[in-house]
């Protein structure tokens, strides 16, 4: 499992969401420390928190980690969004029914736990 933007990564094992993968909000601790010791801040834009580079740098975005994006990646000595993203080798086991990979098109309107109660419930009924 690698993740470096929206995306989140989780296994049901046993009827329980267990998550895979680390959020790379920026509003979140080590992110945001990361941004605004590089010379960046973080702030909540209409609802969504963003990373924005210092004055006269018009880009904001919604990750703190991300390929492309090179506004923001030049702007500062250090970039303020990163490229590197989080990486983790799971084994997969019998115990785990599925495997869930989606974006913060999901995870914006889902918690793991409901996530998992949905895909648990459309694994039980026949494709068509």
């Amino acid at each position: 499992e690698a993740s470096g933007g929206s995306e989140r990564a989780l296994r049901e094992r046993e009827c329980e969401a267990v998550r895979l993968s680390v959020d790379h909000k920026p509003e979140l601790g080590e992110e945001r420390a990361r941004v605004e010791a590089h010379g960046g801040s973080v702030r909540n834009h209409s609802g969504c928190w963003r990373v924005i580079g210092p004055s006269g740098c018009a880009t904001m975005l919604a990750v703190s980690r991300a390929f492309g994006d090179r506004p923001l990646k030049q702007v500062t000595k250090q970039p303020l969004i990163s490229c590197t993203p989080h990486v983790a080798s799971i084994k997969l086991t019998p115990r785990d029914r599925f495997f869930i990979l989606a974006t913060d098109g999901l995870w914006d309107v889902l918690d793991d736990d409901q996530a998992v109660k949905l895909a648990a419930e459309a694994s039980k009924r026949p494709l068509q």
